[in-house]
């Protein structure tokens, strides 16, 4: 794996270089954009698109909303109807839990690229705690739902509800790292970096 950072190490174009070398010659490609939420996945989904000449299909179009899961809420066959009626050769799919979907909704992703999320100023990698798994899952878990429940204090929200709510896609986000490794078994991995 190689790892690419956007914006100050390599372009673009580079990390675009790498993943054609890892596209298998066949007639129908699909990159995969895996990574936690925010880091970035559509924009970077959608700037591939624009120099493979591929078509972006985002899970989050697919997915019924605020049902605190994910992966067992997309219309699968929407998301392989959208795979089946692309024109051009390449499809590039994002989402949170790529590999738990991908293989749910009977897809089978060619490339695998995973989105980490960095702090500029301080250099810091977001959820590497979830995303490396190191301490217990249920440990992981208790954590965010105190972040998650402190900061919905903190910042005056009074619907404290809704940010537990949140916690269930957080909860299954560390559950994916856990079970399926996305970063140790990602093709590329590419480094968003902001302020």
């Amino acid at each position: 794996m190689k790892e690419a950072a956007l914006g100050e190490t390599t372009s673009l174009e580079e990390l675009c270089d790498e993943i054609k070398g890892l596209m298998p010659d066949r007639p129908k490609v699909c990159i995969g954009i895996d990574g936690m939420d925010g880091v970035g996945k559509t924009s970077l989904a959608r700037e591939l698109a624009a120099l493979l000449g591929a078509t972006v299909i985002s899970l989050d179009d697919h997915v019924e909303r605020k049902r605190g899961e994910y992966v067992s809420w997309i219309r699968c066959q929407e998301v392989t109807a959208a795979m089946r009626a692309t024109g051009g050769n390449v499809v590039i799919v994002d989402g949170v839990c790529l590999r738990a979907v991908a293989e749910r909704c009977g897809f089978a992703v060619d490339v695998h690229v995973y989105v980490k999320l960095v702090s500029k100023d301080s250099g810091l990698w977001h959820d590497a705690d979830i995303c490396l798994a190191e301490a217990p899952v249920e440990d992981l878990k208790q954590h965010e739902r105190e972040l998650r429940r402190s900061g919905a204090v903190l910042s005056g929200r009074e619907d404290v509800e809704q940010a537990e709510s949140e916690t269930g896609l957080r909860d299954e986000l560390i559950d994916y790292h856990a079970k399926w490794s996305p970063l140790e078994k990602a093709d590329a991995i590419c480094t968003t970096i902001r302020d």
